[in-house]
């Protein structure tokens, strides 16, 4: 009793009735010290029917439960005639084998266990379609993000260039601008050089008119005297001749205007023209290239931090088949028991108002959030979002094992897989409430 079938051959007796301890074959008992409800074996092999042996952590000890129509299980040993019908594993009773109080019930839990697999069976092929489609989605979010970075990508090479253009153009602007500054310098040196040559010879020119001015002014001043002190009665043809002419030209002769050039009025002349000349000399400035610079430059930072940000995401780490590039964004909202839990996919959860955390990475099975708010006397808040099978994204429980830090239960399509009846009935759990 307490063996499974492929076990009962080593509890085979010898021919001469012996049997020995599974783990030390010195010791040897005889048959009717098998299941004799008294720990004789160090290893408690003697006793897989009853209770007689402890159960401990490293060294365990089960009981074999038959379930006929239903699976066979083992529950521990120490629950073995306890008095308590363990249906949820030895639906058959045999636990209870000396007072015979439990019936068996194998046939109910087996009906329960096809209605849970049916079921979990048709709910999971229901989540499998939600998850091919939120594969579909994220396929075609992620060719739409690959299409744009290389169209941003693209862009980015073509304005990287026009500003290379720009920088060459303004470097050669700045070198015009020194070339137009001397070529400008090298012809305002030829005016003044010519400039000073005519002034030479008006320095010149002037010298010799004054010179004649006073030669003229000494011959006006001996005519003046003469017409002054000549006698008209003396019959003189000539000096009467020489009168009438010299008072005809000083009556005649201009008075000397004061806006007649000098040499002062010709270098003020020449100073202003060269002034006017410079608004005219082929003189290039950069400024305009400096501002289309400036805006290119502002222009292409910003479309280069708008693209880090577009290739991050598409070099991140999405999950198997990029799934969760269909749910970014998507946010999951639940009352549980006091708290409000906002859950948003690769972003943050929140308990009310306060951080829980903010996302961190995705290691296939479980999202994991850091960096939220400071406990009081505790560390930061933190948690693990741990994705189980389900036809929608649910929170289903959430606890906190250690201070601030969260376990989090989410069904959701994403940790649907397909699976075998066996494999969902690992989940299974027998309903009890009915049985008296």
């Amino acid at each position: 009793m307490g063996v499974s079938p492929e076990n009962q051959h080593l509890y085979d007796v010898s021919d001469d009735g012996t049997w020995r301890c599974l783990l030390d074959l010195s010791i040897v008992l005889q048959a009717h010290q098998i299941n004799d409800n008294f720990c004789d074996c160090p290893d408690g092999s003697d006793e897989p029917g009853t209770n007689a042996c402890e159960f401990t952590e490293d060294a365990p000890r089960y009981f074999y439960c038959a379930n006929e129509g239903y699976l066979p299980k083992y529950v521990e040993n120490f629950k073995v005639n306890d008095g308590v019908c363990d249906y949820d594993v030895c639906c058959d009773g045999s636990d209870e084998y000396l007072s015979g109080k439990c019936e068996n019930r194998c046939g109910e839990v087996m009906q329960q266990y096809q209605n849970y697999i049916n079921d979990r069976g048709l709910a999971m092929v229901n989540a499998l379609k939600f998850k091919d489609e939120l594969v579909a989605m994220a396929r075609v979010n992620k060719a739409k993000l690959e299409e744009k970075v290389a169209s941003m990508k693209s862009e980015l090479q073509s304005k990287t260039q026009d500003l290379e253009r720009l920088n060459q153009q303004l470097k050669e602007a700045e070198d015009d601008e020194a070339n137009d500054e001397n070529f400008s310098q090298s012809i305002l040196n030829e005016l003044a050089s010519y400039a000073e040559l005519i002034e030479n010879q008006f320095s010149q020119l002037f010298a010799s008119s004054n010179a004649q001015k006073e030669r003229v002014a000494q011959l006006e001043q001996l005519l003046a005297d003469l017409v002054k002190n000549y006698n008209p009665n003396f019959n003189d043809l000539s000096v009467k001749q020489c009168v009438k002419l010299f008072e005809e030209y000083i009556s005649n002769k201009p008075h000397e205007s004061e806006n007649q050039p000098t040499l002062e009025k010709f270098k003020e002349g020449f100073a202003s023209l060269a002034e006017k000349l410079k608004l005219w000399l082929p003189v290039s400035t950069p400024e305009s290239l400096l501002e289309k610079i400036s805006s290119a430059e502002k222009d292409l930072n910003a479309q280069m931090a708008d693209f880090s940000i577009h290739d991050d995401s598409l070099q991140k780490d999405y999950g198997p088949n990029e799934i969760l590039r269909a749910v970014e964004g998507e946010w999951v909202n639940k009352k549980i028991g006091e708290y409000t839990y906002k859950l948003g996919f690769l972003d943050a959860i929140y308990q009310d108002n306060t951080l829980v955390g903010r996302f961190a990475n995705f290691d296939g099975s479980s999202l994991h959030y850091t960096q939220g708010s400071k406990c009081w006397n505790g560390p930061q808040r933190s948690a693990v979002v741990q994705i189980v099978c389900g036809p929608l994204n649910d929170l289903v429980s959430v606890s906190e094992p250690e201070k601030c830090q969260y376990k989090f239960i989410l069904e959701s399509p994403i940790g649907c897989s397909q699976m075998s009846n066996d494999e969902i009935g690992e989940s299974f759990k027998v309903d009890t409430s009915g049985f008296n």
